[in-house]
């Protein structure tokens, strides 16, 4: 990585992917949650237990891998 990456974006986070979707157009709407509100400019929404399960189930449901 460069200095001046580092720099911008000091925090790297390595992560791993347990579910996906191949198109967004396959995706499951955020409605499937009950978040109806708008979320265009939110960097993260946090999520009950539940709605995680709920998410998780809509995105198997949507033919994730």
């Amino acid at each position: 990585m460069s200095k001046e990456w580092e720099r911008r974006w000091p925090l790297v986070l390595d992560v791993k992917t347990l579910l996906r979707v191949g198109r967004v157009s396959r995706a499951p709407s955020t409605s499937a949650l009950g978040l109806d509100e708008n979320l265009a400019h939110q960097s993260y929404v946090p999520l009950t237990k539940q709605q995680y399960e709920l998410a998780a189930e809509a995105l198997r449901r949507a033919g994730a891998g």
